[in-house]
């Protein structure tokens, strides 16, 4: 491997302790900033670190110090980190958003290079310790450079996201946010409208319970699966990308609808036409129903194209 690091990882949930547990496999000195103590009594018990401290009692040894956190609390930690740090140290954080991390960062004149580091993966589901060392395997991390970043910088970052089995990406802020508005947040505000929209419905019609719970399919569960993080993590990453999100969502919705629109032409014609296998075929050919599976088949391709 590369020359190991002295890595500060703060934030040992999901993503910096499967990021730390990576690296520290790989043979870097990991060291853990974490306000759990169960957390952190766990973390050193399994390995995953290999000791546990406080920020301003390690940033200024550290050659990489990683903030692993949400948006908002990410820029105000690395603030305080960029005090301490050394020039030849790096700053990464694995924040879902860039623009008011980026903003936040990019204002402390300090010579210490700065980037985000995000990857595109996550770990297991134990609310205490979701820890994988192989969360990223085979993922990408994206990286967005800031102030006083080098391609030394580049190279470092990545090594380790190597060492952690995933591959890097370089991307600037605007575009990341702009990307993962559709990818990621959109989605995420999607499975959280089409739960709330789930219980009104039972409730406005009186729908039983256990009868619901029994309906309730694998296509329901895909969309609305990440409900289920903190809220607190949950409405960061919407408020901090609101703009963006809500512009994909307009875009969202005008699709959607055009895509229902086209399927009740064809249910119209459909019922227009009354019985018989003819009149259904044409029925079907004049209300569109041809270019509504073109459609769909269409859509499925660039869903692969994309994945």
């Amino acid at each position: 491997m590369t020359t190991p690091e002295r890595i500060v990882v703060v934030g040992l949930g999901r993503i910096g302790g499967s990021l730390a547990a990576a690296w520290r496999r790989a043979g870097h000195a990991v060291t853990g900033v974490e306000r759990d103590a169960d957390r952190r009594r766990l973390a050193r018990a399994r390995g995953i670190v290999d000791a546990t401290a406080t920020l301003e009692s390690v940033a200024a040894d550290a050659d990489v110090v990683v903030v692993a956190l949400a948006a908002t609390a990410a820029a105000r930690v690395g603030t305080r980190a960029l005090a301490s740090m050394r020039r030849d140290a790096l700053l990464l954080d694995t924040s879902s958003t860039r623009g008011v991390v980026q903003a936040s960062l990019d204002a402390v004149d300090s010579p210490t290079p700065r980037a985000g580091f995000h990857p595109i993966a996550g770990g297991g589901d134990d609310p205490l310790a979701p820890w994988n060392a192989d969360a990223f395997a085979g993922r990408t991390v994206a990286l967005v450079p800031g102030r006083a970043w080098t391609p030394q910088g580049t190279a470092r970052a990545e090594a380790l996201a190597a060492a952690a089995g995933a591959r890097l990406v370089t991307v600037d802020a605007r575009l990341h946010d702009d990307v993962l508005a559709a990818t990621s947040h959109l989605p995420l505000a999607v499975g959280l409208a089409l739960t709330e929209t789930l219980d009104a419905l039972a409730h406005e019609h009186g729908w039983p319970t256990d009868t619901v719970r029994a309906l309730v399919g694998g296509q329901w569960r895909d969309v609305t699966r990440r409900t289920n993080l903190a809220p607190e993590v949950l409405a960061d990453i919407l408020s901090t990308n609101a703009p963006r999100v809500a512009e994909t969502s307009a875009a969202f919705g005008r699709h959607l609808e055009e895509l229902l629109a086209q399927a009740v032409r064809v249910s119209r014609a459909n019922r227009e036409a009354g019985s018989g296998e003819r009149r259904e075929r044409e029925a079907a050919d004049a209300g569109g129903s041809s270019a509504l599976r073109e459609r769909i088949a269409r859509i499925a391709r660039r869903r692969e194209a994309w994945c």
